[in-house]
């Protein structure tokens, strides 16, 4: 038997079925699980509907038939049953948990969260059903954007997994701690600060830890309120308050909480920032200042002569139609970049000289439409509605020639700084696209920052701009705050603008550079985002960089993980450690050089190969990126080492087969060699022509890879 007398009960009251609801029913239980497992569903529903209708809606019944109609996706019984279950058991944690997952569906993820700790509170510990509530209200409050709570759930999801679940499970944590558009300090996982040794209040506290670990957040909460009020301005209480109001998904009290920090007695300079900080993030910094998103179409008379005058305009540039295809209805006639500005052939001296008017931002994509059955012809494109809005549509319309009819549609908002954050230097150069000898890196974030932070007037900062509010002793912590916030989004996305760099363009003195000795041995400094651009990566040791590294790459920390990679693989006894492998493979991602590219590639998977690791799966996610980034010598070479000395490993040959059937080099149970033409033909999808005339056509399935002289058969697009 699946299940006996000694298997806990399917209720969820955490007893065994022989003192608990289905002592009479183990043998039924046991048939429905063996169809359930067996995929049996809609035999195992009718099973459960006769044992109710002869014993009555037990919690073990109810139970199982609500994770029935789950999996057979019947939304409105499940509904019934959840319903029913609790209107029977309003005390039972499955119940509990049903109607929590049910509040959530209907979009009231609060009383989800809140339903969901009452019932761990009468629960003897954390059932499955439990866990995968954890995830679905995760998923559900960072599509809210209630990033702290999102997290807290995501953890608690992933922490309780077993190695059956492990394997199968969405991995949302990864998801969430790679996202760019959200800020380390959400990343770095808030923890309640330890007490003070001596404090009066020291056991309560840890008492709160202990609930805080079993996930009893609710009640944790109540306990620190009663020791706030018995115990006021203590720090670490009022910092647990505002940490657990953010796990909870009650971002308001959150907010209070953090805005009270700064405010005690004692507080640390850097500890009333961060809590500023987080506030700030709470109330949507990246969100704030919102600008309406409009998507417009304009009809116009003459759709070639609308094309000519765009082809000739210094503030355009066509890009291939092909990359911009739909799926639905007829792809456009012409694509064409829009530029802010007239745009040079090659980008100025980049330097101090240089003014925001030197920099082409990329304004808008628009896309040209011909007549159409019921449409007349027509361009499409988006606009932000700020103040060049006016300006930028009167430019195209005077570029199109002609335009007779104009339908706006806004279809959503962006903030201030998401905004800036989605902007994107205009490609300038021979081919169209950014490279060291267009336009120097480091100039378009200054350019940003300058030309856009400095003179904004934001809401956060009560209206006024960074410059005025630094000098602004009411307004100096907020604006700290501020800059903080900008620095730790300006990392995720690699530019090389530090915290302090920002400080000083403002008037505001740069914060101390904190030493390895400070950091060696604290584990919560090693790990705390806000001060990571403050370390002095240079001195540190060899393992504490190594730490430094693994933590600014799983909080996505960009700019920060390429400056200890780079650290680390300018030091000779780290070149073949392990980390090096990480180093390499962080660096070739951030690559726009096609043979720097491969130098990383290749130098990371020697090294794997020294540590007896087999470098075939890191080589088949470097093809796909050497593939995406069009760059030709990395995944000519990179295939060809698969090709030579990996395809006998399980698996290679059937995702390469996969993979090159997919970019179009292939097709489906093609022969092993067919004609050159259809070969070249399949080439063009990846962006590469040639093919080696009368060569042998290598795919994962081939007999032979190597010919006679030892040198490899492999068919490469770009090959002669």
């Amino acid at each position: 038997m699946i299940v006996d007398a000694y298997s806990v009960c399917p209720c969820g009251s955490g007893k065994k079925m022989k003192f608990c609801c289905s002592a009479d029913l183990i043998p039924e239980i046991d048939k429905i699980i063996r169809a359930m497992v067996g995929d049996q569903r809609k035999s195992a529903l009718d099973q459960i509907d006769r044992l109710i209708a002869q014993k009555g809606p037990r919690a073990a019944l109810l139970t199982c038939k609500i994770e029935l109609h789950k999996l057979l996706h019947e939304g409105d019984a499940f509904r019934a049953a959840v319903l029913l279950f609790h209107e029977k058991y309003p005390d039972n944690p499955n119940s509990l948990v049903f109607l929590a997952e049910l509040h959530a569906i209907d979009g009231d993820v609060a009383s989800g969260v809140d339903l969901l700790q009452r019932a761990i509170e009468i629960s003897d510990g954390i059932t499955s059903e439990m866990r995968s509530l954890f995830g679905i209200l995760g998923q559900m409050l960072f599509a809210e954007g209630h990033f702290a709570a999102a997290r807290a759930h995501f953890v608690l999801f992933e922490g309780l997994a077993s190695e059956q679940t492990r394997e199968t499970d969405p991995d949302l944590l990864r998801r969430f701690q790679n996202s760019r558009q959200i800020s380390p300090l959400f990343k770095k996982g808030l923890v309640l600060r330890p007490p003070r040794p001596n404090a009066e209040w020291r056991d309560d506290y840890l008492g709160v830890i202990e609930l805080c670990r079993k996930a009893h957040w609710a009640q944790a909460l109540e306990r620190l309120v009663a020791l706030a009020q018995r115990f006021a301005d203590q720090f670490e209480i009022m910092h647990g308050i505002a940490t657990i109001c953010g796990w909870l998904g009650n971002d308001e009290l959150s907010i209070a909480a953090w805005r009270r920090l700064p405010a005690l007695p004692g507080i640390d300079h850097d500890d009333a920032i961060d809590a500023e900080a987080m506030a700030q993030l709470l109330e949507g910094f990246v969100d704030a200042d919102a600008f309406e998103v409009i998507e417009l179409s304009l009809e116009i008379d003459d759709l070639n002569n609308a094309l000519e005058r765009l082809k000739s305009q210094p503030r355009l540039r066509s890009v291939p139609v092909s990359e911009q295809e739909g799926d639905e209805g007829p792809p456009p006639r012409a694509v064409f970049l829009v530029a802010d500005r007239v745009v040079a052939d090659r980008a100025p001296p980049s330097g101090p000289q240089d003014t925001p008017n030197s920099i082409p931002i990329l304004m808008t994509v628009i896309s040209l439409f011909g007549k159409e059955t019921d449409r007349p012809a027509r361009v499409d494109f988006q606009l932000i509605r700020d103040a060049n809005y006016s300006e930028q549509l009167a430019f195209l319309k005077e570029a199109l020639g002609g335009v007779t009819n104009q339908v706006e549609s806004p279809i959503g908002k962006i903030g201030f700084v998401g905004n800036l954050l989605r902007q994107h230097c205009f490609p300038v150069g021979e081919l169209g696209a950014m490279s060291k000898d267009s336009i120097d890196h480091r100039e378009f974030p200054w350019h940003q920052i300058r030309s856009q932070v400095l003179p904004h007037a934001s809401s956060l900062l009560h209206g006024s701009t960074l410059a005025q509010a630094s000098q602004d002793s009411a307004l100096r912590l907020r604006a700290e705050a501020y800059l903080l916030n900008l620095s730790l989004f300006i990392d995720n996305l690699s530019w090389e603008i530090s915290l302090n760099d920002l400080r000083r363009e403002v008037g505001l003195e740069p914060l101390p550079v904190i030493p390895e000795e400070a950091v060696r041995g604290n584990d919560i400094l090693l790990h705390d985002c806000a001060r990571v651009p403050r370390f002095d990566l240079e001195q540190f040791s060899d393992s504490l960089l190594e730490q430094m590294l693994i933590t600014a790459s799983y909080q996505s920390m960009s700019a920060t993980s390429v400056r200890c990679a780079k650290i680390i693989l300018a030091r000779p006894a780290m070149s073949d450690h392990s980390v090096a492998i990480l180093a390499h493979q962080i660096l070739s991602s951030r690559c726009d050089d096609d043979a720097e590219f491969k130098m990383h590639v290749f130098r990371a998977a020697d090294v794997m190969a020294k540590k007896d690791h087999s470098p075939a799966q890191m080589l088949l996610e470097m093809l796909f990126e050497s593939w995406q980034k069009q760059f030709r010598t990395s995944f000519s070479a990179i295939l060809e080492r698969l090709q030579r000395q990996h395809s006998r490993e399980p698996g290679v040959k059937e995702t390469l087969y996969q993979f090159l059937v997919e970019i179009g080099a292939l097709q489906q149970n093609i022969a092993a060699t067919p004609p050159a033409a259809q070969v070249a033909d399949a080439a063009a999808g990846i962006g590469t022509a040639g093919v080696a005339t009368g060569a042998a056509i290598w795919t994962p399935d081939s007999a032979a890879s190597e010919s006679a002289t030892g040198k490899s058969k492999l068919w490469l697009p770009g090959m002669d």
